[in-house]
């Protein structure tokens, strides 16, 4: 049984239906950005409706992988109707009993009461995530349904291919290509990673973005004349803050490109651009959320070089916003380069610093360049340090994967390292 609101991406699908060997099993799915809801219940209340189970979270986050018996499954549901009790299941008509427990006739609650007098346990598996489902509270108008559908196949992408379009869907308007109001859009993405680069490719072909792919430095490709030609050589004493190592030829290429962009922006004059990593999803609401943070940016006149999208807040106090504003902070001490918008004179500042003869990594070096880096021995080799940065809040922009995730990988720390010349 499948509702027409449900997107199925996962080839496995129905093997892993079957092989549940259950009489009833919901594959588990996600719905876009509403972290906390799925297509079962994890457990009743006493009025026999929804209530939150103990282990509800867990199944949803996939930090307990199984087959997990539960009261309630929907949307998307796989009967086994060889056996008898199954065959008698049904969501039309109410039971007798039905009015006495609930007031208004709902087929998920019909389907819990048919099953409980059949004896016929429900059950969901979460061995892997099998695709998505619209929520139907979120149609109040078309706008929404069309913004709701573009969250959703964004978030699709960041684990399965683009979903086809139905030759009997009417697809939506095609907006023209743009760059929200930027000079540029570039995307940092490595020759050797396509897969990457179809991704973005595809997700930015959804949000109606304009933008211009860099070819990334390799790490993998770093040998001791390319850096000698570059004048690259490690920040004397510094070491990465967690491993405590030198910098790796992976740390060393993502500084490169990105440091060459700087000098694209500045070569171009460009006034403003947008930097992005391709390893980055794009958060519910972007082009709107953006929009809205660069009107403030305008509305305020705010004298700014560098403005993080996306980013790791490694300090969870001491950023308030920016005085007037309600999308922009002050940020603290900060890690990543997913993604952030950079003027013209935030990359003239970056690059006077002549950072490649002091390398670190380019996440260290930024919050170095806004004065928030807590190694002050670091710091005082770069003189002025008077980047003026600020933050979108909330975040309009997050890594696909994280430390920890299934598919997470990094191409910037494989531990090799520069040769002992430039460390």
């Amino acid at each position: 049984l499948l509702d027409t609101d449900v997107f199925l991406c996962d080839p496995h699908t129905l093997s892993d239906l079957v092989g549940a060997g259950v009489r009833g099993v919901a594959p588990f799915l996600t719905v876009g950005f509403e972290k906390l809801f799925s297509n079962f219940w994890g457990a009743l209340s006493d009025t026999g409706y929804y209530q939150r189970s103990d282990n509800y979270v867990a199944i949803l986050a996939r930090d307990v992988i199984g087959t997990f018996r539960v009261p309630i499954i929907h949307s998307s549901v796989l009967l086994d109707l060889r056996d008898s009790r199954v065959r008698r299941l049904r969501y039309w008509p109410p039971p007798p009993n039905y009015g006495q427990l609930y007031p208004a006739a709902e087929d998920t609650l019909i389907l819990l009461l048919s099953a409980a007098q059949q004896g016929v346990d429900l059950y969901v598996t979460n061995q892997r995530i099998y695709g998505h489902m619209i929520l139907p509270t979120q149609f109040y108008t078309r706008e929404h349904a069309i913004q709701y559908f573009t969250d959703f196949s964004l978030e699709n992408l960041v684990d399965f291919p683009p979903i086809p379009y139905s030759s009997y869907v009417t697809q939506p308007p095609v907006r023209e290509p743009d760059t929200l109001g930027v000079d540029k859009i570039f995307v940092i993405n490595l020759e050797r990673r396509p897969e990457r680069r179809e991704r973005m490719q595809a997700a930015l072909k959804l949000l109606s973005l304009q933008y211009e792919l860099f070819s990334a430095i390799d790490g993998r490709q770093l040998n001791e004349s390319y850096l000698e030609e570059h004048n690259v050589t490690m920040l004397p004493g510094w070491r990465d803050p967690w491993g405590s190592r030198p910098i790796t030829n992976g740390e060393i290429g993502c500084f490169l490109s990105h440091y060459f962009i700087w000098e694209k922006v500045v070569d171009g004059e460009m006034d403003s651009v947008m930097v992005i990593e391709d390893d980055i999803r794009f958060l519910s609401g972007f082009r709107r959320r953006f929009s809205e943070m660069l009107d403030e940016v305008k509305r305020l006149s705010l004298d700014w070089d560098l403005i993080y999208l996306g980013r790791k807040r490694l300090v969870r106090s001491g950023e308030p916003f920016v005085s007037g504003a309600s999308h922009l902070v002050h940020p603290a001490y900060t890690y990543w380069t997913v993604g952030y918008m950079l003027s013209l004179s935030g990359a003239k500042k970056l690059l006077a610093q002549q950072p490649l003869g002091k390398i670190m990594a380019v996440d260290e070096y930024l919050p170095v360049m806004f004065d928030k880096h807590p190694r002050r021995d670091w710091s005082e080799s770069f003189h002025p340090r008077d980047l003026k940065v600020y933050s979108v809040e909330p975040l309009v922009l997050e890594p696909t994967h994280f430390v920890g995730d299934k598919y997470y990988f990094t191409d910037t720390e494989p531990f090799t390292t520069p040769p002992s010349s430039r460390v």
